[in-house]
C-alpha cells in the first residue's frame, strides 16, 4: 500500500515508519510540520533545516508544510486530500502508542478522507517499545523536556539502555515520553542512508520546556570557517612571515591561531622532512597515535577517514599502571609495539611518552628505521617538558616541535590538523 508517515524527527514516529515499511508499506513521502512564522517544529523545537537534512538523510521525499494552529485539521485533510490524488496514497503512518484521545481524533480524520490510518506502535508496552528501538540500531538524543518532570541536564541525552534504566528509576515518567515528557531527535538508524550531521547549540527555557539547540554540520561549519579565515588574516596582518619556509607556514598560523601567542612562530621547530613524511603518512592511510585522550579528541577523524587512517590512543587503565612508567609513557610504548600503520605520533602533554618514543626510537632494533614516523612532541610543563622537546630537536627522524615550556593538546591539536589540511590540497 501507498502511504506517507508523518514525521516529527523523533524516535516514535522514525520507528514507526520503519515498522510500516517493514509490514510492506510503500512510503512515498515523509511529512514534516512546523509552526508558522517561527520554522521550527511544533513540538521539539528543531529548526526546519536540521528536521529537512535529517527527513532527506533517509532518502524518502520529505513534504515540510508550515500549520496555522487555527486551522490545522482543514489544512491537514487538504494535504492529504492533494496526495491522494498526486501520489494515490492510500494510507497514512502515526508512531502514537497509547493516547487514545489521539487515536480518535487520527481515526475521525483519516475516515473524513478516506485513507487508512497505520499505528504500528499502537497498544505495545513502552518499556519493550524502548528496548525495541534501540536494539534495531536507531541512534538518538533527548531534545526536548516538559521542565516538571526533566530538567535541561537531560538535553542530550542519548536514548540507550542506560537512559532506559535512569528514567525507570523515577516516578510518573513515561518510557517513551508518550505524555510529553520529554522529545527526541534521530540521527542514525536502519532507514538512514547516512548518519545526520549537526553540532549541539544552545540550550532554552521556553513555557516551562527546556529545548536543545541542534544546528546543521555544514551551517556550523561555514560560520566557523569564515571565524578562521579572518582570524587568519589577522595573524598574517600582525606579523611577518616572510622569513618562514612556505611549507612551514600553515602549521605555525594555525597553532598561532589555536594558541593567540605569536611567539610559536620563533619556537617551532621542523625536520627537513616532517612535513612530507606527515603527508605521505596520511595519504598512505597511516595511523596517528596520541598520548592522551584530549589530543585524539581534538584531532579531525574525519579528514584522516578520508585517506583509511584512524586516531588512536592507547592509555592504559588505572590498575594497569607501573610504578616506573605514567600511563601516557606505557600507552605509547603498547601501542608502538602493537600496531604496525603507525605514521604519526602527537604528544602534547606527557614528557614521558616523548622521551619513551625518542628511546624507542634510538634502540638498537627499532622497526622504524626504514619506515620514518613524524613525531609531534609539543609536551606543556616545567618537569621535563622543555628538555624532552630539546632532545627531540637533535634527532635524525622526523619531528615537529617547540624549544619552550609552552606547548599542550591545543598545540599538538593545530599542528596535526594543519599537516592533514595540507595533505587534503589546503592549508
Amino acid at each position: 500500500m501507498k502511504v506517507v508517515s508523518l514525521w516529527s524527527g523523533g524516535k516514535d514516529s522514525c520507528f514507526a515508519c520503519y515498522k510500516a515499511m517493514s509490514l510492506g508499506h510503500e512510503v512515498v513521502a515523509l511529512i514534516n510540520f512546523t509552526q508558522t512564522g517561527s520554522h521550527t517544529s511544533l513540538s521539539h523545537g528543531l529548526s526546519a533545516e536540521v528536521l529537512l537534512n535529517q527527513a532527506e538523510s533517509t532518502g524518502i521525499p520529505v513534504i515540510q508544510k508550515a500549520m496555522p494552529h487555527g486551522s490545522y485539521r482543514d489544512e491537514f485533510k487538504k494535504l492529504i486530500t492533494g496526495l491522494k490524488e498526486t501520489e494515490e496514497i492510500k494510507g497514512i503512518v502515526f508512531g502514537d502508542i497509547y493516547l487514545q484521545v489521539h487515536k480518535d481524533w487520527i481515526d475521525k480524520v483519516c475516515g473524513e478522507v478516506e485513507v487508512e490510518a497505520i499505528l504500528p506502535l499502537w497498544g505495545m508496552e513502552t518499556k519493550e517499545l524502548a528496548l525495541e528501538i534501540i536494539d534495531a540500531g536507531f541512534r538518538a538524543i533527548i531534545v526536548a523536556t516538559n521542565a516538571d518532570f526533566l530538567g535541561k541536564e537531560w538535553l542530550g541525552q542519548k536514548i540507550d539502555k542506560d537512559f532506559i534504566k535512569k528514567v525507570s528509576a523515577l516516578d510518573n515518567i513515561d518510557l517513551c515520553g508518550e505524555k510529553g515528557e520529554y522529545h527526541t531527535f534521530v540521527y542514525d538508524g536502519p532507514i538512514f542512508k547516512n548518519a545526520v550531521e549537526f553540532i549541539i547549540g544552545k540550550r532554552v527555557l521556553k513555557d516551562k520546556h527546556w529545548f536543545l539547540e541542534l544546528i546543521p554540520e555544514e551551517q556550523a561549519r561555514s560560520k566557523n570557517r569564515e571565524i578562521e579565515k579572518r582570524s587568519f588574516e589577522i595573524i598574517s596582518e600582525e606579523i611577518d612571515f616572510s622569513d618562514v619556509p612556505k611549507e612551514h607556514l600553515p602549521v605555525i598560523k594555525r597553532v598561532i591561531h589555536a594558541t593567540a601567542d605569536f611567539e610559536f612562530k620563533k619556537t617551532l621547530i621542523f625536520h627537513a622532512n616532517a612535513i612530507k613524511i606527515g603527508i605521505q603518512a596520511i595519504r598512505s592511510g597511516k595511523d596517528i597515535l596520541t598520548d592522551v585522550e584530549m589530543v585524539k579528541t581534538g584531532i579531525n577523524k574525519k579528514m584522516i577517514a578520508k585517506w583509511g587512517g584512524k586516531i588512536i590512543c592507547d592509555i592504559p587503565d588505572r590498575d594497569q599502571t607501573s610504578k616506573n612508567k605514567t600511563r601516557a609513557e606505557m600507552g605509547i610504548e603498547s601501542a608502538l609495539k602493537e600496531n604496525t600503520n603507525i605514521g604519526i605520533i602527537a604528544i602534547g602533554n606527557a614528557p614521558t611518552a616523548l622521551l619513551k618514543t625518542i628511546e624507542l626510537f634510538n634502540s638498537s632494533n627499532s622497526p622504524f628505521a626504514h619506515s620514518p614516523i613524524l613525531v609531534v612532541g609539543v609536551p606543556v610543563g616545567f618537569v621535563k617538558a622543555l628538555e624532552s622537546k630539546a632532545l627531540l630537536a637533535t634527532q635524525n627522524f622526523p619531528f615537529i616541535t617547540n624549544l619552550s615550556r609552552k606547548g599542550g593538546t591545543p598545540v599538538a591539536v593545530a599542528i596535526v590538523n594543519a599537516v592533514l589540511k595540507i595533505a587534503e590540497g589546503g592549508d
